[in-house]
């Protein structure tokens, strides 16, 4: 609802209850990736990662809330990743963006096949599902695409993944749809157009923009006028969209818009780097048959090759300026444009505000990476307010050949991106092992620690340092047989966090322990295996040296990226965490907080095996399972994976032991896994070129030649189950789950033998919304509150249930509006309760106490100012109340709104109208008058909005200046109106804050505020001084 609306009520009634294998997968542009870690990667105690934010602005304008926040995450500090818009690991959290991951082809481009095969569907001998395969591989370009792009949104505090199913038909037309994987109130659709930027596009045709509307109703657009990032995908797509940018918002009741423009940044990215291991051996030496499978051996002729650098070009863009009603937003940039210098707010009249402004300096002479030395929030005279500095951990410049296995600076040269070979038992029960250069890619502590962030220093002069340790989890380590044990890696987490209230100050501590571990590589998004943090491939194809001899040669090629979320699931979730108010020692703390956490889902998964050592391909060779290059099956999950906070104790110290306090248990309920997207992913293992004359004469290398070649394996002087595979293929399952909170218990220990108890419980529906809530507290006392939302609406008197709507009908207005806010519906507000209802309950009964309905109706507001999107909006038309089962009687009614949606004139049921009159660009209500309509006053309006425009400046009535000649008009006003009416007027700076307020009696009040735009003192009407407050700052007076 919109928060000017609500405004109204309260004044009105008080309260108002409303209340994968290969480089097919593309990665996100990096500065997308630095956006998305705040999603990907949660802020929490069960993955040790520090919440380290600091607030610069918040735009509010008409109930849309915009912050703009400086974050710092220590998993993002990486050799060659700074990609930030502020500084090495720094990144400013500012409006939002959706990025995808391109999975073998973009998806809007190549459409899935009609006939969808798995591999249990498809047979080695069958030259209708040899083809198949060929084709989905893309060895013969892109004909159709068998997997899905993986979509990341995150704006606003909103997080959430979706595919697009580019669906053929029988006829080989297209038809695209949206699929949310987590089920919300969310809307999201995309509009397809014509655009020249990409010319490999089908029909020059891709994606122009998409939008998401949140189940309250504000509309959120992405990508439009070409605000997207680019990848290049190859000579053969070219370009492609990878990101597309918030570009506007629009309120629910379309009285607001902020628009969001951007700068375009050059950038070239190198997403990782590839090397392979080579070998070669006489398929005439059975010591060197793996698995009856002529391949090289593993102890004499290893080797390593540098391949090459996997570099992918993006072209992205910064944010340049936000635009609302009320002012703007500016971002200066550097002169390369990558980095953000300073924010200016400033007012309609281009007045300045506020200022943020930034300095950095370089970690080392190397000039690498970039540190945020500190932040000055200024006032509009360039005056500080505000400095926040930061201090840094420091152990030497990170190489990016100086990595572990995720990327973190270890310090130790690795001139082959491999580790060693794993040994595979022949024939004979011998084992080989082979490794390769130097590689060492264990983690370093100190190494992992340098330029993380160790101290912030705050304006008030207090101070905040931090301590960090390796995250550990259980692993396999060593040679067949593995041997189980604890290991440390996968970053950082957080040791110890030391606050002061100044550097002389005595230390705050807080003290963290994490037992026991759980690496998230063990759920169903990740495989089990610790090597496979990394893409890892296999290729073997056929040397020939003679008529009757070759040489197999096998390539492994391994992708280590140095950048988040690139296709690797780095996270370290536990499952005990906790908290030591002092050291962990119990004698040296005042008491601590254990928090627990739970990972139903992911176990439920592992228990059914999905996920165990077995791996297959579609022809049924054992020598790629020994060579681990797939899986049968991979599940992602998305929605209840991740863990859940199960409970979190209290506890104080008394020096001997723990003493509880209070513990609040959280109990969930798993639904089940709905709507699995599947996807066959495909690798050319192998190629047969001889197959080219021997046998069909055809072009080298087509999928035919090979496939003979694999029918006919006499003619290549082997066996057929000594040929290799030439393609290889698994299934993956995207999957929806969700995990709702159905019973929370709060326990509070008194003195007493008998604790506190209060429980409560909760019912959703199908969109994750709270319908029922039950409370039941320690006397044994149950209120219940159930919300009725759109989507229960069935008819004007029946719920979706079959029950009967408590209050009686809806109106036809009331009903149609409600039908429009379905999900999905016109006016899609799924999320907006149309009826609330209290009750208590004891042990036989249920007793109706109070019903609240809030009647909607479709107003056409003429609102030509709003872009691609209805004129019409949702608004509240009366709201009814009743206690118990007595009828619902009108309370306030809503008479007219004005054509942006703000409030013009309501009635309580009583006979008072009110009447509303808005100025400042319509953002701020300048009158409330009572007992008049809005007939009476209209000939006031135009002039004194005209005049609240105008006013860019602050006075006293005595004084001379634009502000008191808008004052002055109101009092013309209030003099001119009936002598039973009553006005209250107000005047401001819209950016700052009411400057003053002129009551029914037409006594004045002025608020005057500060260089920093702090309130200062309140003076009356004669200018003396009622109040006045101060403000104490680190260097200020």
């Amino acid at each position: 609802m919109n928060s000017k609306l609500l405004l109204v009520l309260i004044i009105l009634v008080g309260k108002i209850v409303m209340a994968q294998d290969l480089p097919e997968i593309v990665p996100p542009s990096p500065r997308a990736e630095t956006f998305h870690i705040y999603g990907d990667v949660p802020v929490s105690y069960n993955t040790g990662v520090p919440d380290i934010s600091i607030p610069l602005y918040t735009i509010e304008s008409d109930g849309i809330t915009v912050p703009i926040v400086l974050r710092y995450h220590i998993s993002s500090i990486k050799p060659g990743a700074d990609n930030s818009n502020i500084a090495f690991g720094w990144t400013l959290d500012v409006g939002g963006r959706i990025s995808r991951t391109v999975n073998q082809w973009p998806d809007e481009y190549v459409p899935r096949p009609n006939t969808f095969k798995l591999t249990n569907d498809l047979d080695v001998l069958d030259e209708n599902d040899f083809s198949y395969l060929h084709l989905a591989s893309g060895n013969n370009g892109p004909v159709f695409d068998t997997q899905y792009d993986m979509f990341t949104y995150s704006f606003l505090g909103e997080h959430g993944n979706f595919i697009m199913n580019n669906q053929e038909d029988i006829n080989g037309n297209s038809n695209i749809t949206i699929h949310q994987l987590i089920e919300s109130p969310k809307k999201v659709s995309l509009n397809m157009a014509s655009n020249t930027d990409f010319p490999a596009a089908g029909n020059n045709t891709s994606i122009d923009y998409f939008k998401i509307v949140k189940g309250t109703g504000q509309t959120y657009y992405f990508g439009e006028n070409k605000n997207y990032e680019v990848v290049e995908l190859g000579s053969e797509w070219g370009r492609s969209p990878s990101s597309w940018l918030l570009t506007r918002v629009i309120s629910a009741d379309k009285s607001s818009t902020i628009d969001f423009t951007y700068d375009t940044v050059p950038l070239y990215y190198v997403s990782s780097y590839v090397w392979a291991d080579i070998g070669s051996a006489s398929p005439n030496d059975d010591r060197h048959k793996l698995n009856n499978h002529y391949a090289q051996a593993l102890d004499a002729y290893c080797s390593s090759d540098y391949i090459n650098d996997n570099s992918i070009s993006y072209e992205v863009k910064t944010i340049k300026e936000i635009s609302f009603n009320k002012g703007r937003v500016v971002f200066n940039l550097s002169t390369d444009k990558k980095r953000i210098n300073s924010i200016e707010v400033r007012d309609n009249d281009n007045v300045l505000i506020k200022t943020v402004s930034f300095t950095r300096s370089y970690f080392s002479s190397q000039n690498a990476y970039e540190r945020l030395d500190k932040v000055d929030i200024n006032n509009q005279n360039g005056l500080g307010i505000k400095t926040y500095e930061f201090e840094y951990f420091d152990y030497g410049l990170p190489k990016e050949n100086q990595t572990d296995f995720w990327g973190h600076f270890n310090g130790k040269d690795n001139f082959s991106y491999d580790r060693e070979i794993r040994n595979y038992p022949n024939e004979y029960g011998s084992q080989f092992f082979c490794q390769t250069a130097s590689n060492e890619k264990d983690a370093s502590l100190n190494h992992s620690k340098s330029y993380v962030l160790n101290k912030i220093i705050y304006p008030t002069g207090g101070v905040t340092e931090f301590d960090y340790e390796l995250n550990e989890f259980i692993g396999t380590t060593g040679l067949i047989p593995l041997t189980s044990s604890t290991i440390k890696g996968g970053g950082l987490r957080v040791k110890s966090i030391i606050n002061k209230t100044d550097e002389t100050s005595q230390n705050i501590v807080k003290t963290y322990e994490y037992t026991p571990r759980v690496f998230n590589t063990q759920t169903p998004k990740s495989p089990l295996n610790p090597y496979n943090y990394t893409t890892t491939s296999y290729f073997m194809h056929e040397v020939p040296v003679s008529d009757y001899a070759s040489y197999y040669d096998r390539y492994r090629s391994r992708r280590f990226s140095h950048n988040f979320n690139s296709g690797l699931d780095t996270q370290i979730n536990y499952e005990e965490i906790t908290e030591y108010q002092g050291s962990t020692f119990l004698d040296s703390n005042i008491g601590k907080t254990v928090y627990n956490y739970e990972y139903s889902i992911e176990n439920q998964y592992l228990n059914k095996n999905v996920l165990d050592d077995s791996y297959g391909w579609s022809f049924g060779s054992d020598l790629t399972n020994q060579l681990g290059l797939g899986r049968n099956k991979l599940w992602y999950l998305y929605g209840a994976s991740g863990g859940k906070l199960k409970s979190t104790e209290y506890f104080k110290s008394d020096g001997n032991s723990y003493i509880p306090i209070k513990k609040v248990t959280n109990t969930y309920n798993y639904l089940p896994i709905i709507n699995s997207f599947k996807n066959l992913n495909v690798v050319l293992v192998c190629s047969y070129a001889q197959a080219v004359t021997s046998l069909t004469g055809g072009a080298p290398d087509s999928y035919l030649d090979q496939f003979y070649a694999r029918k006919n394996g006499e003619a290549f002087f082997r066996g057929d189950s000594d040929l290799l595979p030439v393609l290889g293929c698994y299934d993956s399952f995207i999957c929806q789950s969700s995990a709702n909170l159905i019973k929370q218990e709060v326990i509070e220990y008194q003195d007493t033998d008998t604790p506190l108890i209060t429980t409560t419980e909760y019912a959703y529906n199908d969109k994750g919304l709270v319908t029922e809530q039950s409370t039941v507290t320690s006397r044994g006392e149950t209120q219940k509150t159930k919300t009725i939302y759109p989507d229960a609406i069935q008819t004007a008197s029946i719920l979706s249930d079959g029950s009967s709507i408590a209050g009686g009908n809806l109106t036809t207005s009331a009903y149609t509006a409600a039908i429009g806010m379905q999900k999905g519906g016109v006016y899609h507000q799924p999320a907006t309760p149309i009826q609330i209802e209290t009750y208590k309950k004891d042990e036989t009964t249920e007793t109706l106490l109070s019903v609240q309905r809030t009647n909607f109706k479709v107003w056409d507001l003429d609102q030509d100012n709003i872009i691609n999107d209805i004129d019409d909006a949702v608004l509240p038309e009366f709201i009814e109340t009743s206690k118990g089962e007595n009828v619902l009687e009108e309370r306030i009614v809503f008479k007219d709104y004005y054509e942006n949606g703000n409030v013009k004139e309501v009635h309580k049921t009583d006979g008072t109208h009110v009447v509303y009159i808005w100025g400042y660009n319509q953002t701020q209500p300048i009158a409330k008058i009572e007992n008049v309509t809005y007939d009476d006053i209209q000939s006031y309006v135009a002039n004194l909005q005209s005049l609240s425009d105008a006013d860019n400046d602050n006075c006293l009535d005595t004084e001379n200046c634009n502000e008191s000649v808008l004052r002055e008009a109101l009092s013309v006003l209030r003099a001119n109106l009936p002598d039973t009416a009553m006005m209250t007027s107000y005047t401001y700076n819209p950016l700052i804050g009411i400057t003053s307020t002129t009551d029914a009696r037409g006594y004045t009040t002025y608020y005057e505020y500060d260089d920093f735009n702090r309130l200062e003192q309140v003076k009356d009407a004669e200018g003396n001084i009622i109040s006045k407050s101060e403000y104490h700052y680190k260097g200020q007076q």
